[in-house]
């Protein structure tokens, strides 16, 4: 009998060998994945911001984390934006894990030890990404990130900052006015007449990004509209929908002031149309031939400037007046009255017909206004 029992109890210690085995394996596999989680290798990604689209989203740092140890969700990350931006610059500061965003925070009003709450599963094997989003008020500043710790890890390779980046003012696009879009450019032009051209002001960026709009009657066609001989006249896109324009250069050579009337987004969304009504002096120059160019041109809100266009057809600036047809004269007692035959009485009224004033080379006429 005590043979048997001994027997059996070498079976039973046999038979215990391979499940204590099972148990530790269990046992030191649940080991490997509890505790903290471990962050392996740090990484700066951080470039110069590029202000064009915003917000301009920046990712700056990766940290990697190990795929066998770490078994606790991470449960905050707290992080500070340093450089010389400042808290209304940066919209948004983005925690990822994996694909996933984790958390975040807007607005920050701090840059300093911004605390992030991270909510979710978290537990290792996956990397976290860092992401700074800036407003376009951080252009021609610098900014960097420092991640001091991340709570529910073992911090290995924190805190850390990247490398300090600049945030790049979108250049945008240049303004552009062309001649060939000036439209009512008359030809003559002739003194005390009224006249209205329309000129179209653009930017690939939107009309709103337009600041200064131009209107040039360039006598000497040098492509450089503002000479004592020019006159310049200007409005702005901030200015009233109508109004005086400024005059630039040229102030003595037009009657009165020269009006605009201007309307955003037409044709398109990125232009300005200006209507500008004047009329001209008598006393432009005397000289002739007399010739001018019409230039355009537009300013931005960025100090882009389109610089001039000029129209490729000079036109022709008249002052100067003749007399066509035939000259009667008429008195009230003897009627028709001919030269050298026709005497007059002291009281009569002669009236004086036949003959129009002109403008010298055209059959245009002066307003009556302009007679005494």
């Amino acid at each position: 009998m005590r043979v048997q029992h001994a027997a059996r109890r070498r079976v039973t210690a046999r038979a215990l060998v391979p499940a204590v085995a099972v148990l530790l394996s269990l046992f030191s596999a649940t080991s490997a994945l509890a505790g903290v989680q471990q962050l392996s290798t740090v990484n700066d990604d951080s470039t110069n911001a590029d202000l064009c689209t915003l917000p301009a989203d920046v990712l700056m740092v990766t940290i990697t984390t190990s795929t066998t140890q770490g078994g606790n969700d991470a449960t905050a990350t707290l992080v500070s934006v340093g450089g010389s931006v400042a808290p209304a610059d940066v919209a948004e500061i983005r925690v990822f894990y994996d694909v996933t965003q984790a958390g975040s925070v807007t607005n920050p009003p701090s840059l300093s030890n911004v605390s992030i709450s991270l909510p979710g599963n978290q537990k290792g094997g996956s990397d976290w990404t860092y992401h700074v989003l800036l407003n376009a008020g951080a252009g021609g500043k610098t900014f960097d990130l420092t991640v001091h710790s991340i709570t529910g890890t073992d911090d290995a390779v924190l805190p850390f900052t990247t490398a300090t980046r600049n945030a790049v003012a979108c250049a945008g696009n240049d303004p552009t006015a062309s001649a060939a879009e000036i439209t009512g450019a008359d030809d003559p032009l002739l003194a005390g007449i009224q006249y209205q051209i329309t000129t179209v002001h653009s930017d690939a960026d939107g009309a709103a990004d337009l600041a200064e709009l131009y209107l040039a009657i360039d006598r000497n066609g040098a492509g450089t509209p503002g000479a004592p001989d020019d006159i310049v006249v200007r409005t702005a896109q901030g200015a009233a929908a109508t109004g005086s324009a400024t005059i630039d250069a040229g102030t003595a050579f037009v009657i009165g002031s020269v009006s605009y009337d201007k309307t955003e987004g037409t044709p398109t969304a990125d232009d300005i149309t200006v209507t500008w009504t004047f009329t001209l002096d008598w006393n432009w120059h005397d000289d002739e031939p007399t010739v001018a160019e019409y230039g355009v041109r537009a300013t931005d809100d960025g100090a882009a400037d389109s610089g001039w266009d000029l129209t490729s057809i000079a036109v022709d600036y008249e002052n100067d007046l003749d007399l066509t047809g035939t000259l009667a004269v008429s008195a009230t007692d003897n009627g028709a009255v001919s030269c050298g035959t026709t005497w007059v009485h002291g009281s009569e009224t002669l009236t004086w017909s036949g003959l129009s004033v002109v403008y010298e080379g055209y059959g245009t006429s002066p307003a009556d206004a302009d007679f005494d």
